[in-house]
């Protein structure tokens, strides 16, 4: 893919989806969605800094940042298709 192509030269590119369907999906109380994703938090920063040595939430250790949540993952996917000659020329 053309993602795993761009981590073979360095460059990273985080896509976030504030997914509030699967946090309903599991939870059923507010109390409990505020807890399911705080624990998905931490397991994601865990992971991150294991792999990375840097901080998940970190924006500068990322080329480029996209909420999916304000573009749609398909807004998201034109957005780096649309990056990638730029973000390749540095």
């Amino acid at each position: 893919s053309i993602i795993k192509e761009l981590q073979k030269t360095g460059i990273t590119i985080l896509l976030v989806e504030q997914n509030a369907k699967m946090a309903l999906s599991i939870a059923d109380t507010a109390a409990g969605i505020v807890k399911y994703m705080r624990k998905e938090d931490k397991r994601r920063s865990a992971y991150y800094h294991y792999y990375t040595d840097e901080e998940w939430r970190d924006v500068n250790g990322y080329d480029l940042s996209l909420d999916t949540s304000k573009y749609g993952i398909d807004g998201a996917v034109e957005i780096v298709k649309q990056m990638i000659p730029i973000i390749l020329r540095k």
